[in-house]
């Protein structure tokens, strides 16, 4: 009854009488999302990543062809340094949103409800095709524009080459705080303003989603970094080469750098402001303060290396050099505990030498094969070790820097995409044991107890029943005469005793569910 009359007041008023719309934007889709889209959504998604892909491998090709006819050798010239970074920091972005749309896919099918879990519209919220779509989209465009920055003295021999990156740079941003309703604006406002929240985290109060967009950021710093760069590069040192503005000793540089563990960190202090619990908030807190010296002793170390005068820095009796491995390798270890045990929620003491063995009760992903969860566990510690590729590789200049920085930070995508997984498998099972998130909630459990008191009440019943059948009844004139005296009266009071009967007997209450669709 409710149903039918929310859709005749939305089918009036909101629908101009077509009942049929009306019921359309009232129904909730389901979790698997299998209705979420229609036919040519599929279809774009799939013309885009057939274009996307076919655009790579010409770009790479192209790449290759035009490196060998310029120098005859596989270099990366300086003047090819800012757009690679322009490049870079954009592609990057792209290939996080294909790997949330993996994520998405993944979470639906295993059934985590990440609808719930990040508080957003049932209604209306993109799903796996669409992400992947969007970001096919946008890998395709930055194919071609890459493409016309290689071929640019040939398409355009009067424009720089590196202002083919900083249209494409402009464009994607722009799109991004785009006020008109096109293209996808309440994600891109839900988004925008829970960046704002991250970057008031001591202000405001800490939700899931809030610090999961702050852990995609951690995942992110070369995109920051990389976009410091872009303005740097496009406003101010155009003319003077890309060395102006990748200096270890810029401040802003090192600032950038620092913001998505001070993000963390400013959260997990507001959080246990909020709660009082010192664990786990504060640990939390120190896992990223951890990073916040590692940051702060690599550029230390970066600058000193510079100016070629750091061999007489110490720290706690070390060189600074050797002090920032140190400290790295105890913030790689810490956060990946912190990963299995606390993210994830393996390593859990009720499952040891039971089910599932230093893992927990319940594995949603891989038909609960446990040997997919190990292979997980070893591949974030592999992963979170990337960083002593950029001391191997790039500081011994075996490979160039910018090489070694664009692989590290894909590997790292990769591995956030991968920690996604498990995460919210990890917080939906918890929403689940805290009855959160679920379909059907008893309201009274049937046990042999309760069966023996339902039968007492039912014979009470039935004996209340015999003793008002013994009472002698009035004459049938009398009767009659009371009744159309009292008439109102009689009605008024068997209203008000069924409205004081309780609304289900003990047997139907005991039986009763509440089915809810989450």
């Amino acid at each position: 009854t409710q149903s039918s009359g929310s859709s005749g007041i939305n089918a009036e008023y909101g629908e101009k009488g077509d009942r049929n719309k009306a019921m359309q934007k009232l129904r909730v889709p389901p979790l698997s999302g299998l209705e979420l889209h229609e036919h040519s959504t599929t279809f774009k998604s799939g013309l885009m990543t057939g274009l996307a892909s076919s655009i790579l491998v010409v770009v790479i090709l192209a790449s290759l062809v035009q490196d060998r006819i310029k120098t005859g050798e596989d270099t990366l010239e300086a003047d090819s340094i800012p757009a690679l970074v322009a490049f870079r920091c954009t592609f990057l972005l792209f290939f996080f949103t294909v790997l949330l749309s993996w994520n998405t896919y993944g979470w639906r099918n295993a059934g985590v409800n990440h609808i719930l879990i990040f508080e957003i519209d049932p209604r209306n919220h993109l799903n796996y095709l669409q992400l992947l779509t969007a970001g096919m989209l946008f890998i395709f465009l930055w194919g071609v524009t890459l493409l016309l920055y290689i071929f640019s003295p040939l398409v355009a021999p009067s424009m720089k080459p590196e202002t083919w990156p900083l249209i494409f740079f402009i464009i994607v941003f722009g799109l991004l705080i785009l006020p008109a309703p096109i293209f996808y604006h309440g994600t891109r406002f839900w988004l925008l303003r829970r960046i704002f929240r991250i970057f008031t985290a001591p202000i405001f109060d800490v939700q899931f989603a809030d610090f999961f967009i702050a852990d995609q950021l951690n995942s992110l710093a070369t995109v920051l970094l990389d976009i410091s760069f872009v303005l740097c590069y496009y406003t101010t040192f155009w003319s003077q080469g890309e060395g102006a503005c990748t200096q270890p000793g810029i401040w802003y540089r090192i600032l950038i750098a620092l913001l998505p563990p001070w993000f963390r960190f400013a959260q997990s202090v507001r959080r246990y402001f909020t709660t009082s619990d010192w664990f786990p908030h504060l640990v939390n807190a120190g896992k990223y303060f951890s990073s916040i010296v590692v940051i702060i002793l690599s550029s230390v170390a970066g600058i000193l290396h510079k100016k070629e005068d750091g061999t007489g820095v110490t720290l706690l009796g070390l060189d600074i050099f050797a002090a920032y491995v140190v400290f790295a390798c105890v913030a790689t270890l810490y956060a990946y505990w912190w990963d299995i045990k606390m993210d994830w929620g393996f390593l859990d003491h009720t499952s040891t030498g039971h089910k599932n063995k230093y893992l927990r009760d319940e594995l949603l992903y891989a038909g609960g094969k446990k040997f997919v969860y190990f292979i997980i566990m070893g591949l974030d510690l592999v992963l979170r070790c990337v960083w002593t590729i950029n001391i191997s590789l790039a500081d011994w200049n075996f490979v160039h820097k910018q090489y070694v920085i664009t692989g590290t930070a894909i590997l790292e995508a990769l591995r956030r995409a991968v920690w996604n997984f498990i995460r919210l498998e990890n917080e939906h099972l918890n929403n689940c044991g805290q009855f959160r998130a679920v379909r059907d909630i008893n309201v009274r459990v049937i046990t042999e107890h309760h069966k023996h008191d339902e039968g007492k009440d039912e014979d009470s019943d039935q004996e209340d029943m015999k003793k008002r059948e013994r009472v002698p009844s009035a004459p049938t004139s009398r009767r009659m005469s009371v009744s159309r005296q009292r008439k109102p009266s009689s009605t008024s009071a068997a209203s008000q005793g069924s409205a004081s009967q309780p609304l289900a007997t003990s047997g139907s209450a005991a039986d009763l569910k509440i089915n809810t669709s989450v």
